[in-house]
């Protein structure tokens, strides 16, 4: 038996041709352009979340619970929140109703918590 040796290629006439290099180009910046504003959103969350742990003694999945209800309860973003309390890591001041969450969050995580113990100042 005789086997062709030319490799068979499939053509599909529904396929788009290949968009031009300044297309692929634009369309990478605008995929790249969000990723480039969150990580710094990420990086800060990721700080929270590790401040809630180690405040509250708690496992990661419970401080991202903290973190939610606490959105919740004070109506802030989740990055403002994580903003602020990566703030209050260093200049030690922190909103009362952002504590009086926290602390109310962390009671409810691991009742008996080190959160009991937040101190903080009404922010002026």
């Amino acid at each position: 038996m005789a086997h062709d040796t030319q490799p068979t290629t499939w053509e599909n006439p529904a396929q788009d041709p290949a968009p031009a290099p300044e297309d692929s180009v634009a369309m990478v910046q605008d995929e790249v352009g969000p990723l480039q504003q969150a990580l710094p959103s990420h990086a800060v969350i990721d700080q929270a979340t590790g401040i809630v742990m180690a405040l509250g003694r708690i496992r990661p999945d419970q401080a991202w619970s903290v973190l939610q209800e606490v959105t919740q309860h004070t109506h802030l973003t989740l990055r403002c929140l994580a903003e602020a309390l990566t703030a209050w890591s260093y200049t030690g001041e922190i909103d009362l109703t952002i504590r009086l969450a926290l602390e109310q969050a962390l009671r409810r995580q691991a009742p008996g918590s080190p959160g009991d113990r937040v101190r903080a100042t009404r922010a002026e």
